[in-house]
């Protein structure tokens, strides 16, 4: 297969690699739409906007949809052909439209949730079914040491229902669990490299900054496109944007975490403990909870204090009184959403008849944000280059304000402090 991957820089502090998979072109670092802020970004067009307009569009060149499983779907996945159709349903569903953007699945699980050969088999087929994936991904069974059924085991299975379908050309991107023993996933990482490929996946945890150092290490200058899944947006204090940081790390593209459906089974899962560390791990996740990027007395009872927006110039999510304390009404933003107004009046978004709507502020700010957010990450290419990006990272106040709270831009830290 031919190599996709052109990495332009080599290095530990941020990198820019050129892509063409499946005939769709991208650069790094990017910012990845997860299915629930493309639809999102749909209903805005649909309610508040008279007409389509392409530039409008975030400019986000990746697309995500998130696969829940657990023990129970797993095993409907293999005895019920519904199932199967339905999940098949669900990728297609959620990936109409935006045809220049390359399509891939995240595969999200909870620890001990067992994957088999024939689980593995109907994935693949359902992720091929559905028509739109650029990429099929395939999951690590047992990065929880749960089940004797590989990473390499699942690759090989995946690749066979490929051969069979006369898919010989098509990607497989393996998903990796940074909850993983970091030894562990170091191990496996290695065995992926050694296989020459050229794509692979990872999932974002808490307190799992070994992990990430160790991913630095081995792929910083590898011609690997390496995709991170599944990041919360907000560190820090709140103010710090997380997504932005992990370019750090060698991560090239970047998607946020997306929530589980109230009620869901894997929501007190995800904390990172899914498998138990022998040494304690650091994270830019946790962090005291005592320091503030802006310290501003406000009413407590103002609903604007629970809307905040993303403002890429001095890359911080900010409250709308944080935002006037440190920038002014300014917006910083020529996004179809920014064009033309203030703060006041892209808060007032948030306001459905004179009162707070969160559901409807939660609309704008994401078309905002993933707007700015990938604008930004195409700004910063040049200085990544020629700087590096942790340099590049100092120079916004709301990291500069906060950099002795973030893993990697602490001078004094070294992947030897985190080896077993």
């Amino acid at each position: 297969m031919r190599r996709a991957v052109n990495l332009r820089n080599q290095g530990t502090s941020g990198r820019i690699m050129e892509a063409e998979i499946e005939h769709k072109r991208f650069s790094t670092p990017a910012r990845v739409v997860n299915n629930v802020e493309k639809g999102l970004v749909d209903e805005f067009f649909a309610m508040y906007s008279s007409g389509v307009l392409s530039g409008e569009i975030p400019p986000c060149e990746i697309q995500e949809t998130v696969l829940d499983f657990n023990d129970s779907t797993v095993e409907k996945l293999c005895n019920r052909n519904e199932e199967v159709g339905n999940r098949t349903r669900f990728i297609s569903t959620r990936n109409k439209n935006r045809e220049s953007r390359l399509k891939i699945s995240n595969i999200r699980f909870m620890g001990g949730t067992e994957w088999n050969e024939e689980a593995v088999k109907l994935l693949t087929k359902l992720q091929i079914d559905s028509k739109c994936l650029d990429l099929i991904s395939v999951p690590d069974p047992i990065y929880n040491d749960s089940s004797t059924f590989s990473l390499i085991d699942a690759y090989e299975v995946a690749r066979e229902v490929l051969d069979e379908r006369g898919l010989d050309n098509v990607r497989l991107l393996p998903n990796l669990d940074l909850a993983t023993e970091p030894p562990d996933l170091e191990t496996r990482l290695k065995e992926l490299i050694d296989m020459g490929l050229d794509c692979i996946a990872f999932r974002h945890r808490p307190r799992t900054y070994a992990s990430a150092l160790r991913v630095s290490r081995l792929l910083s200058d590898k011609d690997v496109w390496v995709h991170l899944s599944g990041v919360r947006k907000k560190m820090v204090d709140g103010t710090v944007p997380a997504i932005h940081i992990q370019p750090l790390y060698s991560f090239d593209s970047v998607s946020a975490f997306k929530g589980y459906r109230p009620g869901g089974s894997t929501r007190s899962y995800d904390d990172g403990r899914l498998s138990p560390a022998k040494h304690p791990r650091k994270s830019p996740d946790v962090v005291p909870d005592d320091q503030d990027v802006i310290q501003i007395i406000t009413p407590p009872s103002d609903p604007f204090l629970k809307l905040a927006r993303f403002d890429a110039s001095v890359l911080g999510i900010l409250n709308k009184f944080q935002h006037l304390a440190l920038l002014g009404p300014d917006l910083n933003c020529e996004c179809l959403l920014c064009r033309g107004k203030d703060t006041h009046t892209f808060y007032d978004y948030g306001l459905d008849r004179e009162r707070v709507s969160r559901s409807k502020f939660r609309i704008h700010q994401t078309l905002h944000e993933l707007w700015a957010s990938q604008n930004e990450f195409v700004n910063a290419r040049t200085s990544i280059i020629e700087t590096g990006y942790n340099t590049y990272l100092r120079q916004k106040p709301v990291i500069q304000a906060n950099e002795h709270h973030i893993e990697g831009l602490i001078s004094q830290t070294t992947l030897d402090d985190f080896m077993d």
